[in-house]
């Protein structure tokens, strides 16, 4: 082995090592743009499902609301169908005294 040879092989040696540290650090950047990318992703994801929870708590409030106005407006209507039940009780009996009243006149009528 001569001393220049040995340089030459010096030399292929530390070519080969700055090609395969260039490859190593170009790998090293594909692999951070893939994690980047990657947690962009996963970011992206739960916004879309953080988005996602607050419609579907709106939504369920807006059916709690819609639930509650339905059940005031049943009671409401259960207030008036008492009222109006308790008038029909109310106009019933007295037609009915009426009735006797008219009764008892005609009887008294036809007996005098």
């Amino acid at each position: 082995h001569s001393l220049a040879g040995l340089a030459r092989e010096l030399a292929d040696a530390k070519q080969r090592a700055f090609e395969g540290l260039e490859k190593a650090r170009a790998g090293l950047a594909a692999a951070r743009r893939e994690l980047a990318a990657s947690e962009a992703s996963r970011a992206a994801t739960e916004a879309t499902l953080a988005k996602q929870q607050v419609v579907h708590s709106e939504e369920m409030a807006g059916a709690s609301d819609r639930i509650r106005d339905l059940e005031e407006q049943v009671a409401r209507e259960g207030v008036h169908l008492g009222e109006v039940q308790s008038g029909d009780a109310k106009l019933i009996l007295d037609l009915t005294a009426r009735v006797s009243a008219d009764k008892a006149l005609l009887e008294a009528s036809e007996a005098g």
